[in-house]
């Protein structure tokens, strides 16, 4: 939890000192998704782990970052990520990941690691309620739901291909600390990770 309430800071930082916006990606990050012109508009998961567009977006999003937050990539991982390669046997763990996240090597291949959710070419401000409204990051073959909690900027994140996950109970996710855009984070089980306001949400 504490690695997100310091990222929450940094990005009420950022957009102190940038009128009030979030850091704001290249199109091609959100041109992916099929709600473009929204709030909920979630950030690209397709390019956590390589260098492309030209530099992976976790690492651009640290980038943005680095500044408020002293240049500790440490933030960026949850304590207990511990994933292993099911092909190559290779271990990543916190310790060992933020080496790539600083060089352009975003997450290292192991998709992503914080889901930087709701639209950020929009002002924090904007519509906060509506964040959260589709959210990604969740594993839906393990009966997680496709929105969160409203208000949802960031929360760690789960990469269904392999099934790596945080907090896992049995090989299992039982929950994710959420980042809410006022800077507050809270801890929901799966059960109580959903989105329950109106669809669509009017922002």
């Amino acid at each position: 939890m504490n690695n997100l309430r310091q990222i929450g800071l940094a990005f009420h930082s950022y957009a102190s000192d940038s009128n009030g916006f979030l850091p704001t990606p290249p199109p091609a990050e959100l041109a992916y998704y099929p709600y473009p012109n929204d709030v909920y508009c979630p950030f690209s998961t397709a390019n956590g782990g390589v260098g492309e567009l030209p530099v992976a977006h976790t690492t651009w999003l640290y980038r943005c970052l680095a500044t408020y937050l002293r240049d500790d990539a440490h933030l960026f991982y949850c304590p207990s990520a511990d994933y292993k390669d099911p092909v190559w046997g290779t271990q990543w763990n916190y310790a060992n990941l933020v080496g790539l996240l600083k060089n352009n090597g975003g997450t290292g291949g192991v998709g992503n690691i914080m889901h930087y959710t709701g639209n950020p070419w929009f002002r924090l401000d904007r519509a906060p309620h509506c964040r959260g409204a589709a959210s990604w990051g969740t594993d839906p073959w393990e009966g997680w739901p496709g929105g969160g909690p409203a208000g949802l900027l960031m929360m760690d994140s789960s990469y269904a291909t392999y099934r790596w996950y945080n907090h896992k109970v049995n090989g299992t996710e039982v929950g994710k600390n959420v980042l809410i855009y006022d800077g507050s984070v809270r801890w929901y089980t799966k059960e109580q990770f959903r989105w329950e306001g109106p669809w669509p949400c009017v922002n």
